[in-house]
């Protein structure tokens, strides 16, 4: 299981829950490859996360950044495998599959 720790700086009027479930709702679209179904969009890595694939913190700006849209920005997206992540990647072994549920994806919003 991977923990995912998302700060947000706030800069538009949303709500701020409608914003976290968003957020949350967007991670665990695209890790499953779904976030972009049924839109034609190029420039996005739309794969989601493989048996034996890494999980680098710097993908997760595609879904935040979505559900974000112009209000506001991730400052520091952070992952790990225990709660309160500090690192930037989590290896994960060649027959792993890395896992995640909203339970375990923090945003907090400033």
């Amino acid at each position: 299981s991977v923990y995912v720790s998302v700060p947000i700086k706030k800069t538009g009027s949303i709500d701020n829950n409608t914003l976290i479930a968003r957020v949350k709702q967007y991670i665990i679209e695209y890790w499953n490859a779904t976030l972009f179904s049924g839109e034609s969009v190029s420039g996005f890595d739309k794969t989601g996360f493989e048996i034996g694939q890494d999980v680098p913190s710097g993908r997760l700006y595609t879904p935040c950044q979505k559900a974000i849209g112009e209000g506001g920005y991730a400052l520091d997206i952070t992952v790990g495998e225990s709660p309160s992540p500090t690192g930037n990647l989590v290896s994960i072994g060649y027959q792993e599959l890395a896992t995640i549920s909203e339970s375990q994806i923090v945003v907090t919003i400033s």
